[in-house]
């Protein structure tokens, strides 16, 4: 029974609304254009939006290895790191020092070191022997930088 009272009320007060509407009104029709979509709080940096492509240098590869011989005696690195596989020296005007890389031929890397005759796109490679270093020589390769 209430819900027929208020579906009569709800009737009676839209009908009323719609006779003593002004005659001008009658046949207007108001149109309101979508309220703008509010600004986001945060802004994306153009940095964030999207991955930037990994860049490709053709570099010539030579090897190393901890010896006195070759100031790696101590088996630290310019940056600090101990030496192992992995652990590459670069010009740091070429690749900046703590930079991941992908070597051909030798795998994933990071820029850790540096050295004397290394200017330029030339690159040293850290290896565990004298023997391992001998046989890689000098080499030209595809260096990938992430």
């Amino acid at each position: 029974m209430r819900y027929i009272r208020n579906i009569i009320i709800a009737l009676i007060i839209v009908l009323t609304a719609v006779i003593l509407r002004p005659k001008h009104l009658a046949n207007e029709i108001v149109i309101q254009p979508p309220a703008p979509k509010p600004a986001p709080l945060v802004k994306q940096l153009a940095s964030r939006a999207a991955k930037p492509q990994p860049r490709r240098l053709k570099m010539l590869a030579t090897a190393y290895t901890a010896s006195s011989e070759e100031g790696t005696a101590d088996g630290r690195t310019a940056t600090g790191i101990k030496v192992r596989r992995g652990v590459v020296a670069v010009d740091p005007k070429v690749i900046p020092l703590g930079t991941k890389l992908y070597i051909e031929g030798y795998g994933e890397a990071i820029a850790a070191d540096t050295g004397g005759a290394i200017k330029g796109n030339k690159i040293d490679l850290f290896m565990d022997s004298k023997q391992e270093a001998l046989r890689w020589g000098r080499r030209w390769v595809l260096v990938t930088i992430y």
